[in-house]
């Protein structure tokens, strides 16, 4: 990657930031320059000066385009970035905006998926270069209601019980994943209280979410540093 090409990371929450991502790109001496576009940060309308593109969670949806009109842009820039055949991360919203631009239908799962629930990978999954590192399956952090079909052409790579598209790869280097691969012990404790209504009103323990954490955490951010790394190598290339 040259040295004026940086990693743009599009953020839309404060308690939902790159998080272990970042850090795979600062162990790789890559630079990242965030926007925040929900705050009114334009949207850059093509990749020039980046060499890979990271679109972290939100609470938006991706039919909120009328109350939310970053992103339509960030959707633009993502076929971009595609089209470009630069590396890209969707994570959660991300994910969702990813798919929505392959041709996609987005739609509200059954239920809410939150909290600490095993993801499982595919067969095409233990062949790729971030999902071989779940092995058969993982318990990761999860947070979202809404969940997308195989967009064509994609690569199916994990699963879960609620969710049977979890993670796709497009390409060599564009991968959407729904479920929080990126989240610190830090991170999870702001959740607890950003998202402690929310998680009531869906009848989850908040709680849970923090006190998983020595159960859970280092075994995911263990597997999650070499999958983000795997990613991140991909950026180094360009």
């Amino acid at each position: 990657m040259g040295n004026d090409n940086a990693v743009l990371v599009l953020k839309h929450l404060s308690c939902e930031p790159p998080g272990l991502i970042g850090e795979a790109l600062a162990a790789r001496g890559l630079r990242f320059r965030m926007i925040e576009s929900p705050l009114g940060e334009p949207v850059p309308i093509a990749p020039a000066g980046h060499a890979a593109l990271v679109v972290t969670g939100g609470p938006m949806g991706v039919c909120d385009g009328d109350r939310c009109p970053f992103l339509r842009a960030e959707a633009a820039l993502i076929e971009r970035f595609l089209q470009a055949r630069l590396p890209v991360l969707g994570v959660c919203l991300g994910s969702q905006l990813r798919a929505h631009v392959l041709g996609s239908e987005v739609t509200p799962g059954p239920k809410k998926e939150l909290g600490w629930l095993p993801i499982h990978s595919t067969p095409e999954g233990n062949a790729d270069p971030l999902f071989r590192h779940v092995g058969e399956s993982l318990t990761v952090t999860h947070w979202h209601g809404d969940r997308f079909d195989l967009p064509s052409g994609a690569v199916h790579l994990a699963s879960s019980e609620l969710t049977p598209i979890q993670a796709f790869r497009y390409g060599r280097s564009a991968y959407g994943v729904l479920c929080h691969l990126e989240l610190t012990e830090e991170i999870l404790a702001e959740w607890r209280a950003a998202f402690a209504e929310e998680a009531g009103a869906e009848g989850y323990d908040i709680h849970r979410l923090t006190g998983e954490v020595a159960v859970h955490l280092a075994a995911a951010q263990r597997v999650a540093q070499a999958m983000l790394g795997a990613w991140a190598d991909l950026a180094v290339a360009v």
